[in-house]
């Protein structure tokens, strides 16, 4: 009697087991579908950009010495003309006090006597011809240093202008006393040209004073621009140098966004080409649009966070309608450059295709039945890619091609 129970019971067993292998194998699977839709496709890619002013200037002095006062601070703004710092020049308040001796002398001798021995009139403009090459080889040092500044773009054409101003006096000053000279030279007899003589040597006299005063003035620096100062680099007390900026000021009213870009990629850019810019804040991305007004002509050899070296091309973009955005120098930016836009085609993520045979295909429902459907495809961005032939709008796509029970065949829950 047990052993036909047993039986009983493995029967029932085997035709349940039999019975749920075929409702399972016959059930309609449970999958994610989308119907596809003509839509539009652009290609782009993203790099990082640099905010900086569009106005900003490198302040340097003129001429060195110690930094007596300094009346900014980090960060203070300023109007264009406003007085920045003083420098120490007392070495030629002691120079012109000196000139100014000689010159009251020269006065006298003229006043007193018209004959002087010829010898000492010749030694004494010759020490004066020293003196004078002496400040032109300092000026021109100074001048070669400020033009160099200027080559690369750190100091403006103004400073530049009056480092040429200084340099002209200077050459003009050793001019007049060689004439001087000549003068001296060419009144053999020692009463002939005496006044000729003298005013010579007094005119030189005064062109060494200007070329003083001039450099004296330099000891005054003043604001080339109204803006914000930023990077003070020195502080009272400490000697400044010519060929080392005292501080930076900039414009806060405008902007630009600086973008190193790939050296393949600045081939799909172009100047007047339009581009997104993109700033993320508290989670949330805020955009702007700009445009490329500047593309540097040579490429700069970088090296990449992963240690590969790489070719980047400088971009430069102009920020348009930036009032969501917060901008100051050095804050760091995304750039979206648009290179392609494909309309009214079919697009899938990447990671609905895949191989089959010789190319590739996607799951796609017939019928209510699944099949793969091979597929060309075409143009891609880093998540999609378009389909050139094999689908069509109005198709149904699988959206998970790794899914267990996919088959062939296999009937989907509509």
């Amino acid at each position: 009697m047990k052993t036909k129970w047993k039986i009983i019971i493995s029967v029932l067993v085997a035709v349940g087991v039999t019975g749920f292998g075929v409702y399972s194998f016959f059930r309609p699977l449970a999958a994610d579908t989308e119907t596809l839709e003509k839509r539009s496709l652009t290609i782009s890619f993203t790099e990082e950009g640099r905010v900086v002013p569009l106005e900003e200037y490198e302040v340097y002095s003129l001429t060195g010495g110690e930094i007596t006062q300094l009346h900014v601070e980090e960060g203070d703004e300023v109007q264009a003309g406003d007085l920045l710092a003083h420098l120490d020049v007392s070495d030629l308040d002691h120079q012109l006090r000196q000139l100014q001796a000689q010159l009251v002398s020269l006065q006298g001798e003229q006043a007193g006597v018209h004959q002087e021995p010829y010898e000492a009139s010749i030694t004494s403009q010759e020490l004066q011809i020293q003196m004078a090459e002496q400040q032109l080889e300092t000026i021109q040092t100074q001048y070669g240093r400020m033009e160099a500044l200027y080559q690369a773009g750190a100091i403006a054409s103004t400073e530049l202008e009056n480092a040429r101003d200084m340099l002209e006096s200077a050459e003009t000053n050793l001019q007049l006393q060689q004439e001087a000279l000549n003068l001296i030279f060419e009144s053999h007899q020692p009463i002939a040209g005496t006044d000729e003589m003298y005013r010579g040597q007094a005119d030189a006299l005064r062109a060494q004073m200007d070329l003083l005063q001039s450099q004296k003035e330099k000891g005054r620096i003043y604001s080339p621009l109204s803006g914000t100062i930023a990077e003070l680099n020195f502080k009272a007390g400490q000697p400044a140098s010519p060929s080392l900026p005292l501080m930076n000021i900039f414009s806060a009213s405008e902007y630009e966004i600086k973008v190193d870009i790939l050296s393949e990629d600045v081939l799909h850019v172009e100047e007047a080409m339009p581009v997104e810019i993109i700033q993320s804040r508290q989670g949330q991305d805020f955009i702007a649009s700009g445009m490329v007004t500047r593309i540097a002509p040579t490429a700069v050899e970088t090296v990449s966070p992963l240690g590969l070296e790489e070719q980047r091309v400088t971009i430069t973009v102009e920020p348009e309608g930036t009032e969501d955005l917060l901008f100051f120098p050095g804050i760091r930016v995304d750039v979206r450059f648009e290179t392609d836009r494909f309309d009214d085609v079919i697009a899938l993520r990447k990671t609905l295709v895949f191989p089959y045979e010789d190319g590739d295909a996607v799951w796609v429902v017939e019928d209510g039945r699944a099949q793969v459907r091979p597929v060309t495809t075409g143009a891609e961005t880093d998540r999609e890619i378009i389909i050139e032939s094999g689908l069509r709008e109005g198709d149904v796509v699988i959206l998970n091609p790794q899914l267990d029970g996919l088959n062939e065949g296999k009937r989907i829950a509509p």
